[in-house]
């Protein structure tokens, strides 16, 4: 993965609450008033309690919009609140996540096609 890659990488927090984390880029055609998100995965905090009791916060993602095959999005500038570059722990995770993801809709496709064709 390029130097250049890694350094689009961000985070996004919406006004409406949600976090994202993607590649982002600015349309040029609309620079004033979109940005370009390229494969946004959503951040979700979940609470984990250990055995003895102690609660603490993990993190996972999951594609941002179920169901689409596209990975580029144009989201008006005036629904983001914040955007912050990642720690690179969570741009590691980050790309792992969209691998992971690649390749559990690479096996549906295929599990699809066994089951039409089997």
């Amino acid at each position: 993965m390029s130097e250049k890659s890694r350094t689009n990488v961000k985070i996004l927090r919406f006004k409406n609450g949600d976090t994202i984390i993607c590649s982002l880029s600015v349309d040029n055609n609309f620079q004033e008033y979109c940005y370009l998100l390229e494969s946004p995965m959503q951040i979700n905090m979940l609470p984990v309690v250990s055995k003895k009791g102690i609660q603490s916060m993990t993190i996972f993602m999951q594609e941002w919009l179920e169901y689409s095959k596209d990975k580029h999005f144009k989201i008006p500038k005036d629904v983001v609140m914040l955007i912050a570059n990642p720690e690179d722990e969570m741009i590691n995770e980050y790309f792992d996540a969209l691998e992971n993801n690649e390749l559990h809709r690479i096996q549906r496709d295929f599990e699809d096609i066994s089951k039409n064709y089997g």
